[in-house]
């Protein structure tokens, strides 16, 4: 990968040490970043479902 790509996947918000670890497993950097997309969506799920766990704690004590 080259500095380019490297540039490009820092700008996206993922730290060089997740770009090291992951090109050195041979992930491209079209790869990464859809993990980085992926990695996103969970982090979105679990905090829906935190909220909607907390409403109905509140609301059945």
């Amino acid at each position: 990968m080259n500095q380019k790509d490297v540039n490009e996947l820092l700008e996206l918000c993922i730290s060089e040490k997740d770009i090291k670890k992951l090109s050195k497993k041979g992930y491209t950097k079209t790869e990464i970043i859809n993990i980085k997309k992926k990695n996103d969506e969970i982090k979105k799920g679990v905090t829906i479902l935190d909220v909607i766990s907390e409403i109905l704690t509140w609301l059945l004590s």
